[in-house]
């Protein structure tokens, strides 16, 4: 029986990846969030053997709900294209992979980490390794198969914001940042902020720079408001301080730019209730 090496797993160290840097964004480690995203980056690449790996283990691991036939049918697709690719090109760039997590992230506790459905990352590489062996055991894929076929139709409708998928970040990684800015904050995300770490995550700027503006903007005319009917002068005078604050800042879409967005949401969320 061939031993499965999370080491060399793609799937499981993009995933491993995802959540440190999860980790580094609400935590605002500004050196964590340029090591792992330059990572990601210069490893993940469009082009790269590895990147085509990657690519295989998203349609694998994200597709739900379809029937038996279909589920074959991928299988068999994902078996043709991981055939095609350049075995000891892949092997090579999983290597330099390993290499960057070591000396770069450098913490002992990184491949400790919980990944939810681990046996499916674990049976889909082995399914390619044993895709590209001659001789592989016909035993040993017949029950990775079966692992990931069962996994394909499976029905899953569950229709929480953090839990959209996109090719490149699922419900896994946001629930870790829900998770770390509620432990640290003491207070559940409001929908602006589960939509400002997701299109972070995405790195969908464009929709993140709209998100920011719109929230800037909008707090802006909720403290005029509030300045109107409040008959507190000190607090009013607070909340004019605190607009001028918000004005004098750009609507980047850095680190410190969505810190900025998450606190102003939280505001805008407690003003609302005033």
């Amino acid at each position: 029986m061939a031993r499965h090496n999370k080491k060399r797993n793609v799937g499981l160290i993009y995933e491993l990846l995802i959540q440190r840097l999860s980790k580094a964004v609400v935590e605002g480690d500004k050196k964590n969030i340029t090591v792992i995203e330059g990572i990601i980056h210069s490893r993940f690449k469009k082009g790269t053997e590895l990147y085509k790996e990657f690519r295989l283990f998203n349609a694998l691991v994200t597709t739900n709900t379809v029937s038996e036939q279909l589920a074959y049918r991928i299988l068999n697709e994902a078996k043709i294209a991981s055939v095609d690719h350049d075995k000891k090109k892949l092997d090579k760039e999983k290597s330099l992979l390993i290499k960057d997590v070591n000396h770069k992230i450098n913490e002992t506790t990184f491949y400790d980490k919980k990944v939810e459905n681990y046996t499916v990352y674990a049976s889909a590489q082995q399914l390619f390794n044993l895709w590209r062996d001659k001789e592989a055991n016909i035993v040993e894929v017949a029950k990775h198969e079966a692992t990931v076929h069962t996994w394909l139709i499976r029905e899953d409708d569950r229709k929480e914001l953090l839990e959209h998928k996109t090719p490149d970040v699922n419900d896994l990684t946001l629930q870790v940042m829900k998770d770390k800015f509620e432990a640290k904050y003491g207070a559940s995300l409001n929908p602006y902020q589960q939509n400002l770490l997701r299109f972070y995550c995405e790195g969908n700027k464009t929709k993140l720079n709209q998100l920011i503006t719109e929230l800037s903007t909008s707090i802006s005319r909720q403290i005029d408001r509030y300045a109107k009917k409040s008959g507190d002068k000190f607090l009013v005078e607070k909340v004019i301080s605190t607009k001028n604050i918000i004005s004098s800042h750009d609507t980047s879409c850095d680190i410190d730019g969505v810190s900025r967005a998450m606190m102003i949401a939280q505001l805008s969320e407690e003003l609302r209730e005033l």
